[in-house]
C-alpha cells in the first residue's frame, strides 16, 4: 500500500477513509480479538483487499455492499473496504423475505 503522510494535529478528516488512510504504517494495535490482534497497518490492508474486491463485483447503479456476518473482525474489514471503495454497508436481514440469507455462508454481496 502507498504511504500517505501523517496527519497533522487538529486538522478534522473528511470522511473514514481518510482516517483509515492516516494509519497506513502505524504498528499500534488496531483490532483485537481472543485469538489475534491486527495492526493499523494490517486494518487498512485487510479493509483495501475488500474494498479492490468490492471494486471488482461492482453492478451498474448504486455502490451497495450487502453484509450478513456476525460479530468478527471480516465485519470491520469491510466497513473499512465499504469506506475506502466509496461503497454504502447494507445490513442484510435474514429475517426478511422469502430468500435464505446468505447465499453462502458469510458471503458479502455487491450490487
Amino acid at each position: 500500500m502507498t504511504a500517505v503522510s501523517v496527519p497533522r494535529a487538529g486538522v478534522p478528516r473528511a470522511d473514514i477513509a481518510a482516517m483509515l488512510l492516516d494509519r497506513v504504517g502505524d504498528s499500534h494495535p488496531g483490532l483485537r480479538t481472543r485469538d489475534r490482534d491486527w495492526t493499523w497497518d494490517q486494518v487498512v490492508d485487510e479493509s483495501a483487499a475488500r474494498g479492490a474486491l468490492a471494486r471488482k463485483l461492482r453492478a451498474d447503479g448504486p455502490f451497495h455492499i450487502g453484509v450478513l456476518l456476525d460479530n468478527v473482525p471480516d465485519f470491520v474489514f469491510w466497513l473499512g473496504g465499504a469506506a475506502l471503495a466509496g461503497a454504502t454497508i447494507v445490513g442484510i436481514n435474514p429475517t426478511r423475505g422469502r430468500r435464505k440469507w446468505p447465499p453462502r455462508s458469510g458471503t458479502p454481496t455487491v450490487s
